[in-house]
């Protein structure tokens, strides 16, 4: 039986894994979500940046991580499938905040860098406009 799902603010951009079976989306308010097709799940994502432009899913190194690009920055967030309150997906905080100040910890995006690949911890990218 094929898999449905149904959001109800509209899908603005999916980016799914290597084999299909996760899938990141990003409705029309901003707000995005980690759909399971295995479980039928669909989670919210906490602090969700706004504008995002590439993400990469749950790659095979990073089976409970994935990364989402903005313009100007990166983002790193984890599926923890027995929080306290079920399964989550939250941002990696800052360690250098306190806790009660916690801001999502974010790698600044160098300008005209375009992300192509997720490997290890590592993004792998080339120039916007390269020259020859």
């Amino acid at each position: 039986m094929p898999i449905r799902y149904h959001c109800s603010n509209g899908l603005r951009k999916l980016f799914c894994n290597e084999i299909g079976s996760r899938y990141l989306l990003v409705d029309d308010h901003d707000g995005g979500y980690i759909f399971n097709g295995a479980t039928d799940e669909c989670l919210p994502v906490a602090r969700f940046p706004v504008n995002v432009t590439h993400a990469f899913v749950f790659t095979a190194e990073t089976a409970d991580a994935f990364v989402c690009a903005t313009e100007k920055s990166f983002t790193t967030f984890v599926y923890c499938a027995c929080g306290r309150k079920g399964p989550i997906v939250d941002v990696v905080l800052d360690p250098m905040t306190l806790a009660s100040k916690a801001v999502p910890l974010e790698t600044a995006r160098p300008k005209s860098f375009e992300p192509v690949a997720l490997i290890g911890s590592s993004i792998y990218g080339q120039a916007s406009r390269p020259t020859l």
